[in-house]
């Protein structure tokens, strides 16, 4: 066969013309063994098919005597896929941190059995939906997620461009307007009253009174402490009273290793904010190297 296309419901085929000692009358044309077609030109349209399915070709000649020619070698032509994938099931957010959510979904299938790849669309306090990107797996991070109820979208696109109904997630995630690590403005080192001391830039003390200055509204807060050596808890606390530089309410509390110390927080308002650290229950920990200390920051997570 010389040349063959086809659609979603037909084959269109062409060949050479046959020769005889006599006269080629016409031409039978076979899909999988049955006769399907007889024409006295070279080219004929199979239609009524599948879409995305195989289909068997044989052309045999004949003539005046009605004397069949033997069969052209076999072609095998697939109708094109016209079927959507079904839909992907209904995506499930996770929020990872500050302005960072992540998705996963489970898969869609279609009747070829490939699914391409899966768009994914964010659309923040009902406005126009943004495309994010695509992916060939069922999960997908969004790292830029802005201020306000969010909702996401996920659409499944098979190997022939077909996509399927989309899915948004159920109920928006409701973000704060990510901000940026801030460092503590001031941070007192307090007499030491006990043996088991913490340590800021080579200044002893039992408690760290820290000071930040707040812009906006952090949710959720996390205080990163860099801590050098030694292991004991470290406890966070709101100072018992205004101006006062003696711990009352807890606000949590972790093991410290050395390493990056992060600390949750929950929701930090707006303003002037006084935390102090405590140390207790372990050995002395050394939060920042003499004469290079680095002021503890406040982020969100």
């Amino acid at each position: 066969m010389t040349g063959t296309s086809a659609t979603t419901s037909t084959v269109t085929l062409g060949w050479s013309p046959s020769t005889d000692n006599v006269q080629v009358e016409g031409y039978q044309v076979f899909r999988n063994g049955t006769l399907v077609g007889d024409v006295t030109g070279t080219a004929f349209t199979d239609k009524g098919l599948l879409d995305a399915t195989p289909y068997r070709y044989t052309v045999k000649a004949y003539d005046t005597g009605n004397n069949p020619s033997t069969a052209s070698d076999p072609k095998v032509v697939y109708t094109a896929d016209g079927t959507a994938p079904t839909a992907p099931g209904t995506p499930i957010p996770t929020k990872e941190g500050a302005g960072v959510v992540s998705l996963r979904w489970t898969a869609a299938t279609d009747n070829s059995g490939v699914i391409a790849k899966y768009t994914i669309s964010r659309t923040t306090n009902g406005g126009t939906p943004l495309l994010l990107g695509s992916t060939a797996t069922t999960t997908f991070v969004d790292k830029s997620v802005p201020a306000g109820a969010n909702s996401w979208t996920v659409i499944a696109y098979d190997a022939a461009g077909n996509p399927s109904r989309s899915r948004t997630t159920t109920s928006p995630i409701t973000s704060a307007a990510v901000v940026a690590p801030l460092q503590a403005s001031s941070v007192q080192v307090l007499g030491a009253t006990g043996v088991r001391l913490l340590r800021y830039g080579g200044k002893s003390g039992s408690r760290m009174l820290l000071t930040f200055n707040l812009k906006a509204t952090v949710v959720p807060a996390q205080l990163n402490l860099r801590v050098l050596s030694g292991n004991a808890k470290v406890k966070v606390s709101l100072p018992l009273g205004k101006g006062r530089t003696t711990p009352g309410k807890r606000i949590n509390e972790l093991r410290a290793k050395k390493g990056t110390l992060t600390i949750p927080l929950g929701k930090m308002p707006r303003g002037k904010l006084r935390l102090i650290v405590t140390a207790s229950q372990g050995k002395m920990v050394t939060l920042s190297a003499p004469k290079k200390a680095t002021k503890p920051t406040l982020s969100q997570r």
